[in-house]
């Protein structure tokens, strides 16, 4: 799937001032799919989810994912490009709160690809990093330039 082009499409352009970034390269969401080691078993909650490319990737492995994306403006594209995972539920955590429907997902598995400053902010990462350790695993994606 060529990400630029469908984004341009749907006349989506990320944000800088939002620190916004999608990832587009395949290889990297082999890796973080690959590191997860993901089985049918297992129920996914995927933060950050972008246009939904390694969403697509984490629904071919895993039993369900729960994809979480920060703002509305890809809600409709991750919808409609989606459409052909039974496995997935798209949320809005500005609309329904990611901590409420975080207990209920029952995940075992959460990835992760924010930019940094989300990363810093975000409720959640606070949340899980909170979290005494349990059976849950949590994958980080950092782009390079933060690191």
């Amino acid at each position: 799937m060529d990400i630029r082009k469908l984004l341009g499409k749907h006349k989506i352009v990320p944000d800088p001032m939002k620190d916004q970034f999608f990832l587009e390269d395949e290889g990297i969401i082999q890796k973080i799919v690959g590191f997860a080691d993901l089985t049918r078993k297992d129920i996914v909650l995927e933060i950050g989810a972008g246009v939904g490319n390694l969403t697509a990737a984490l629904a071919q492995k895993a039993r369900k994912v729960v994809a979480n994306l920060p703002y509305s403006l890809v809600e409709l594209f991750l919808r409609q490009y989606l459409y052909q995972h039974e496995n997935q539920l798209i949320k809005n955590s500005l609309r329904e709160g990611i901590i409420k429907y975080e207990k209920l997902v029952h995940s075992n598995k959460v990835t992760k690809n924010e930019a940094r400053k989300i990363i810093s902010e975000s409720k959640i990462a606070k949340k899980l990093l909170e979290r005494p350790p349990d059976s849950r695993e949590v994958y980080n994606a950092v782009d390079k330039k933060f690191t």
